[in-house]
C-alpha cells in the first residue's frame, strides 16, 4: 500500500510533506527491499506511523480505515472523486 500511494503521488506531481526524523520501526527487517526507502520517506512525511508497539507490519492487511488514511494524507482527492465508500451511487466528500 505505501509503495502504490508513493507511485500514484509521484505520478501525479503531488508534493509529499517535508521530513523529519524518525524512529526506525521495531519490524523494520520485515519490510521488503524495494519498499523499505519509500515507507521511511512516508514515515518522515508523517503519512504513515505504523501500528501498535512502533511496528510497520507489512505482512498484516492493510483495513479500509488505513487505506483511506493514507490517501488523504498523501494528498490524492482523484481518488476521492472516483471511489465510493458508502454504496451505490454515494461518494465520500470532502469537506474544504
Amino acid at each position: 500500500m505505501a509503495v502504490i500511494a508513493h507511485r500514484v503521488a509521484r505520478y501525479l506531481h503531488t508534493k509529499l510533506p517535508a521530513g523529519t526524523s524518525s524512529e526506525p520501526f521495531a519490524d523494520q527487517a520485515d519490510i521488503a527491499g524495494y519498499a523499505l526507502e519509500v515507507v521511511k520517506t512516508l514515515q518522515q512525511a508523517g503519512i504513515i506511523d505504523g501500528v501498535e508497539a512502533q511496528r510497520f507490519a507489512p505482512s498484516e492487511t492493510v483495513s479500509r480505515a488505513q487505506a483511506a488514511t493514507i490517501i488523504a494524507a498523501a494528498k490524492l482527492p482523484w481518488f476521492f472523486q472516483s471511489h465510493s465508500f458508502f454504496g451505490k451511487g454515494k461518494r465520500f466528500q470532502k469537506n474544504h
